[in-house]
């Protein structure tokens, strides 16, 4: 976990390092920070990650000395986007190396350009969570993880109400998965939340009375959903193969309580500093919130069967946004203070995740830079 956990801290610190400074050496600085984690998942062997060996080698072998038309049709069983970014590759000559580098920047690039705008120089901080939560997660399931930054990167673009760049961010998120459909909901729902946030209390209770109904109703309705979503795609027969496989995970609830802490005492340094120190952000900032607990609570489904807990990550993804901003400068110390913990305790418990075997990628092992077990 070393080459971990030094890529993870390396790279954040040359975020903080590009707020410290101006001009060409902050640009430096980002495209470092951005290019360092993309080299190891570049270097990595095959053996690191599962879906490696299930569909990214395959993928970028065969569509070399082909026609676009013919790889799509080839491989029609994955994304078109994924497809024509592989093609892409080999159009050029591209490595293996420069395949797997290339995927890990469409995941990270987004995702920091999404964190810069909102969290601004606290990026730095929501980096350290992400690259924690997600970082093994998206040597895995590469083109959902593509898909949910693009994602993220669209919501912000509708934010800052650039339609057009939003719609083909969304666009390219769902050609590289199907389940980004997700990302089209993203928006109109923060205009729904920031609607219910600003009205009275009893509008504020319903809206989070429906929300809670609706996860109530996900649990009760779940062996009707998986069986819809294992017909949309075949390679989805996983998901009712495995049901009743899953476990009880305690990290997202130790999460939760954290965000319930976070909650109740920013509430009050903002009723305290008259529900200034947000500014412009400060639906935002409860929105990331709520996506966030939407996201834990829907990862609990893996207790129920494998697989349906990634719709989770199109929620959870904001949570290290949601850390991020709570850093605000006029922020009380002990909701800092809650966030550091938390920030702690999200890599001590990641981390133990990941030396237990979660998502394959421990020992990091590379032929390329002769690291061997």
């Amino acid at each position: 976990m070393v080459i971990y956990v030094c890529t993870f801290l390396l790279s954040s610190f040359l975020f903080l390092l590009s707020t410290k400074t101006k001009k060409m050496f902050s640009v430096l600085m980002q495209g470092l920070g951005i290019v360092l984690p993309c080299l190891v998942a570049a270097f990595r062997d095959e053996t690191i990650g599962t879906d490696l060996t299930v569909y990214g080698t395959y993928v970028y072998q065969g569509t070399q000395h082909v026609s676009l038309f013919h790889a799509i049709n080839v491989y029609s069983d994955n994304p078109v986007g994924f497809v024509t970014y592989a093609w892409l590759i080999n159009l050029v000559h591209g490595s293996f190396q420069i395949y797997l580098f290339g995927i890990e920047l469409l995941i990270i690039l987004p995702t920091y350009l999404c964190f810069k705008y909102f969290a601004q120089k606290n990026t730095w901080i929501c980096m350290i969570v992400y690259y924690f939560i997600f970082y093994g997660i998206s040597l895995n399931i590469m083109k959902q993880m593509i898909a949910i930054s693009l994602g993220m990167l669209a919501f912000r673009m509708y934010y800052e109400k650039q339609n057009t760049k939003g719609v083909l961010l969304s666009i390219s998120a769902l050609l590289f998965h199907q389940t980004a459909f997700v990302v089209f909901l993203m928006y109109p729902l923060y205009e729904i939340y920031k609607k219910f946030a600003n009205s009275s209390w009893f509008k504020k209770i319903v809206f989070y009375c429906t929300s809670a109904l609706c996860c109530v109703l996900i649990f009760a309705c779940f062996q009707r959903i998986i069986g819809f979503i294992s017909v949309m795609k075949e390679s989805y027969s996983f998901i009712t193969e495995n049901e009743g496989n899953g476990e009880f995970m305690l990290s997202p609830i130790i999460y939760l309580l954290f965000i319930l802490l976070l909650h109740f005492f920013s509430r009050y340094a903002l009723r305290k500093n008259n529900e200034t120190s947000l500014g412009i952000l400060y639906n935002t900032f409860f929105y990331f919130e709520y996506l966030s607990v939407f996201g834990l609570i829907f990862l609990e489904t893996q207790v129920l069967t494998l697989g349906v807990a990634r719709f989770g990550y199109y929620f959870e993804v904001f949570l290290p946004l949601y850390i991020g901003m709570t850093f605000t400068k006029k922020n009380v110390l002990w909701v800092k203070s809650i966030a550091i913990v938390m920030i702690l305790c999200v890599c001590i418990l990641q981390t133990r995740s990941y030396l237990n075997g979660a998502c394959d990628i421990y020992p990091y092992t590379s032929s390329f830079l002769r690291i061997y077990k």
